[in-house]
Protein backbone atom coordinates (compact mmCIF):
# COMPACT_ATOMS: atom_id res chain seq x y z
CA UNK A 1 0.00 0.00 0.00
CA UNK A 2 2.88 2.46 0.58
CA UNK A 3 4.66 1.44 -2.84
CA UNK A 4 0.88 2.47 -4.23
CA UNK A 5 0.84 5.91 -2.29
CA UNK A 6 4.58 6.60 -3.17
CA UNK A 7 3.62 6.29 -6.64
CA UNK A 8 1.26 8.32 -6.11
CA UNK A 9 -1.18 6.23 -7.38
CA UNK A 10 -4.81 5.01 -5.49
CA UNK A 11 -6.43 1.50 -5.96
CA UNK A 12 -9.46 1.34 -9.11
CA UNK A 13 -12.01 -0.09 -7.57
CA UNK A 14 -11.72 -3.12 -10.12
CA UNK A 15 -8.65 -3.71 -7.52
CA UNK A 16 -10.49 -3.28 -4.63
CA UNK A 17 -13.29 -6.05 -5.50
CA UNK A 18 -10.37 -8.14 -6.24
CA UNK A 19 -8.97 -8.29 -2.58
CA UNK A 20 -12.92 -8.22 -1.53
CA UNK A 21 -13.46 -11.65 -3.64
CA UNK A 22 -9.88 -13.25 -2.59
CA UNK A 23 -10.13 -12.14 1.20
CA UNK A 24 -14.40 -13.28 0.92
CA UNK A 25 -12.96 -16.61 -0.53
CA UNK A 26 -10.52 -17.18 1.68
CA UNK A 27 -12.87 -16.47 4.78
CA UNK A 28 -15.67 -18.49 3.52
CA UNK A 29 -13.14 -21.75 3.43
CA UNK A 30 -11.99 -20.74 6.96
CA UNK A 31 -15.67 -20.20 8.11
CA UNK A 32 -18.01 -23.27 6.32
CA UNK A 33 -15.51 -25.23 4.47
CA UNK A 34 -16.86 -23.31 1.16
CA UNK A 35 -14.58 -24.20 -1.82
CA UNK A 36 -15.07 -23.63 -5.48
CA UNK A 37 -17.35 -20.14 -5.43
CA UNK A 38 -18.99 -19.65 -8.43
CA UNK A 39 -19.93 -15.52 -9.40
CA UNK A 40 -23.23 -14.81 -8.26
CA UNK A 41 -23.86 -18.31 -6.78
CA UNK A 42 -24.91 -19.22 -3.41
CA UNK A 43 -22.30 -21.03 -1.66
CA UNK A 44 -23.19 -23.74 0.63
CA UNK A 45 -21.74 -24.79 4.08
CA UNK A 46 -20.50 -28.80 3.94
CA UNK A 47 -21.60 -30.49 7.25
CA UNK A 48 -19.69 -31.35 10.34
CA UNK A 49 -16.90 -28.38 9.45
CA UNK A 50 -15.09 -27.14 12.25
CA UNK A 51 -15.09 -23.19 11.89
CA UNK A 52 -12.22 -21.42 12.41
CA UNK A 53 -11.48 -17.29 12.52
CA UNK A 54 -9.01 -15.85 11.06
CA UNK A 55 -8.82 -12.65 13.82
CA UNK A 56 -6.16 -10.74 12.58
CA UNK A 57 -7.13 -9.79 9.11
CA UNK A 58 -5.52 -6.00 8.04
CA UNK A 59 -3.19 -4.96 5.09
CA UNK A 60 -0.15 -6.52 5.78
CA UNK A 61 -1.68 -10.09 6.30
CA UNK A 62 -3.07 -9.97 3.25
CA UNK A 63 -0.65 -10.89 -0.11
CA UNK A 64 -1.06 -9.64 -3.62
CA UNK A 65 0.79 -12.14 -5.90
CA UNK A 66 1.11 -10.18 -9.48
CA UNK A 67 -0.02 -13.29 -10.88
CA UNK A 68 -2.78 -16.22 -11.01
CA UNK A 69 -5.96 -14.35 -10.00
CA UNK A 70 -9.20 -13.83 -11.24
CA UNK A 71 -9.61 -12.71 -15.07
CA UNK A 72 -5.96 -11.85 -14.69
CA UNK A 73 -5.91 -9.50 -11.43
CA UNK A 74 -3.61 -9.81 -8.46
CA UNK A 75 -4.21 -13.66 -6.57
CA UNK A 76 -4.77 -12.61 -3.13
CA UNK A 77 -3.75 -14.50 -0.58
CA UNK A 78 -4.22 -14.90 3.65
CA UNK A 79 -1.28 -15.01 5.54
CA UNK A 80 -0.39 -14.85 9.47
CA UNK A 81 -2.81 -17.45 10.98
CA UNK A 82 -1.24 -16.80 14.36
CA UNK A 83 -4.50 -15.74 16.03
CA UNK A 84 -6.36 -18.59 13.99
CA UNK A 85 -8.83 -20.14 16.67
CA UNK A 86 -12.13 -22.88 16.10
CA UNK A 87 -15.26 -21.32 16.83
CA UNK A 88 -16.00 -24.05 19.07
CA UNK A 89 -12.79 -23.32 20.89
CA UNK A 90 -14.62 -19.24 21.27
CA UNK A 91 -17.70 -21.07 22.14
CA UNK A 92 -16.41 -23.44 24.73
CA UNK A 93 -14.94 -20.89 26.66
CA UNK A 94 -10.86 -23.01 25.95
CA UNK A 95 -9.46 -19.78 23.90
CA UNK A 96 -10.53 -16.83 27.25
CA UNK A 97 -7.03 -17.00 28.43
CA UNK A 98 -5.48 -15.77 25.19
CA UNK A 99 -4.93 -11.84 25.99
CA UNK A 100 -5.33 -10.76 22.27
CA UNK A 101 -8.57 -12.39 21.09
CA UNK A 102 -8.85 -10.35 17.77
CA UNK A 103 -5.11 -10.17 16.99
CA UNK A 104 -4.43 -6.05 16.85
CA UNK A 105 -5.79 -3.63 19.51
CA UNK A 106 -6.22 -0.93 16.88
CA UNK A 107 -8.12 -3.53 14.40
CA UNK A 108 -10.31 -5.16 16.92
CA UNK A 109 -13.97 -4.92 15.97
CA UNK A 110 -16.59 -2.61 18.29
CA UNK A 111 -17.71 -6.10 20.03
CA UNK A 112 -13.79 -6.89 20.31
CA UNK A 113 -13.38 -6.46 23.98
CA UNK A 114 -10.60 -9.02 25.52
CA UNK A 115 -12.80 -8.89 28.99
CA UNK A 116 -15.37 -10.97 26.77
CA UNK A 117 -13.55 -13.94 25.25
CA UNK A 118 -16.93 -15.02 23.63
CA UNK A 119 -17.37 -11.57 22.18
CA UNK A 120 -15.99 -12.53 18.81
CA UNK A 121 -15.61 -14.73 16.06
CA UNK A 122 -16.76 -15.08 12.16
CA UNK A 123 -17.85 -11.76 12.32
CA UNK A 124 -14.79 -10.27 13.64
CA UNK A 125 -13.12 -11.23 10.72
CA UNK A 126 -15.87 -9.55 8.39
CA UNK A 127 -15.39 -6.12 9.91
CA UNK A 128 -11.51 -6.72 9.44
CA UNK A 129 -12.12 -6.96 5.46
CA UNK A 130 -14.36 -3.97 5.79
CA UNK A 131 -12.35 -1.92 7.98
CA UNK A 132 -9.30 -2.88 5.51
CA UNK A 133 -11.33 -1.90 2.40
CA UNK A 134 -11.40 1.53 4.20
CA UNK A 135 -7.49 1.69 4.73
CA UNK A 136 -7.24 0.39 1.15
CA UNK A 137 -9.24 3.51 -0.27
CA UNK A 138 -8.34 6.11 2.05
CA UNK A 139 -4.62 5.11 1.99
CA UNK A 140 -4.47 5.44 5.73
CA UNK A 141 -1.15 5.71 6.19
CA UNK A 142 -0.26 7.92 8.64
CA UNK A 143 0.64 5.69 11.39
CA UNK A 144 3.01 1.73 10.80
CA UNK A 145 1.41 -0.46 10.44
CA UNK A 146 -1.68 1.40 8.72
CA UNK A 147 -4.63 1.12 10.92
CA UNK A 148 -8.58 2.49 10.54
CA UNK A 149 -9.60 6.05 10.87
CA UNK A 150 -12.92 5.19 12.77
CA UNK A 151 -13.98 8.50 12.66
CA UNK A 152 -14.19 8.59 8.80
CA UNK A 153 -15.23 4.84 8.92
CA UNK A 154 -18.10 6.08 10.60
CA UNK A 155 -18.73 9.00 8.65
CA UNK A 156 -20.96 9.56 5.90
CA UNK A 157 -18.44 8.77 3.83
CA UNK A 158 -15.93 5.85 4.40
CA UNK A 159 -14.00 5.22 1.76
CA UNK A 160 -14.27 8.36 -0.57
CA UNK A 161 -16.53 9.76 -3.40
CA UNK A 162 -14.42 8.68 -6.22
CA UNK A 163 -15.84 5.21 -5.68
CA UNK A 164 -18.95 3.81 -6.27
CA UNK A 165 -22.91 3.37 -4.39
CA UNK A 166 -22.52 -0.46 -4.25
CA UNK A 167 -18.69 -0.42 -2.34
CA UNK A 168 -19.69 1.93 -0.11
CA UNK A 169 -22.77 -0.35 0.71
CA UNK A 170 -20.16 -2.92 0.77
CA UNK A 171 -18.40 -1.84 3.72
CA UNK A 172 -21.10 -0.20 5.31
CA UNK A 173 -22.22 -3.67 6.02
CA UNK A 174 -19.42 -5.48 6.45
CA UNK A 175 -18.38 -2.68 9.68
CA UNK A 176 -21.69 -2.45 11.14
CA UNK A 177 -21.40 -2.03 14.75
CA UNK A 178 -23.96 -5.30 15.42
CA UNK A 179 -22.14 -8.36 15.00
CA UNK A 180 -25.36 -9.83 13.47
CA UNK A 181 -26.36 -6.92 11.04
CA UNK A 182 -22.56 -7.93 9.04
CA UNK A 183 -22.68 -10.73 5.97
CA UNK A 184 -21.41 -14.21 5.95
CA UNK A 185 -17.92 -14.98 3.86
CA UNK A 186 -19.54 -16.97 1.37
CA UNK A 187 -22.55 -14.53 0.64
CA UNK A 188 -20.08 -11.75 0.20
CA UNK A 189 -17.26 -13.84 -1.71
CA UNK A 190 -19.96 -14.87 -5.05
CA UNK A 191 -21.37 -11.17 -5.17
CA UNK A 192 -17.78 -9.51 -4.66
CA UNK A 193 -16.44 -11.74 -7.69
CA UNK A 194 -19.46 -11.17 -10.18
CA UNK A 195 -19.35 -7.32 -9.62
CA UNK A 196 -15.07 -7.36 -10.10
CA UNK A 197 -15.93 -9.78 -13.41
CA UNK A 198 -18.63 -6.86 -14.30
CA UNK A 199 -16.01 -4.41 -14.34
CA UNK A 200 -13.23 -6.37 -15.88
CA UNK A 201 -15.97 -6.45 -18.66
CA UNK A 202 -16.77 -2.83 -19.06
CA UNK A 203 -12.51 -2.14 -18.90
CA UNK A 204 -12.30 -1.58 -15.38
CA UNK A 205 -8.41 -0.09 -14.55
CA UNK A 206 -5.88 -2.85 -14.23
CA UNK A 207 -2.50 -1.17 -14.57
CA UNK A 208 -0.90 2.35 -14.89
CA UNK A 209 -0.78 4.95 -11.50
CA UNK A 210 -4.03 2.59 -10.22
CA UNK A 211 -3.71 -0.67 -8.83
Amino acid sequence: MRSVAKAGGDFSETAVWNVIQGVASGLAFLHDGTINIQPGKHAVKPKDWDTMCHLDLKPCNIFLHSSGGLGGQSKVILADFGCCVSLSDIEGGREGAIAQPCGTPVWYPPEGDVRKPKSYGTKTDMWQLGATIHVLCRMCIDRYPPAPDRNVLYSRDPIGSRYGERLHAMVEMLTEVSPLKRPAARDIAPEAMKIMLEKLEGGGRRVGRHY
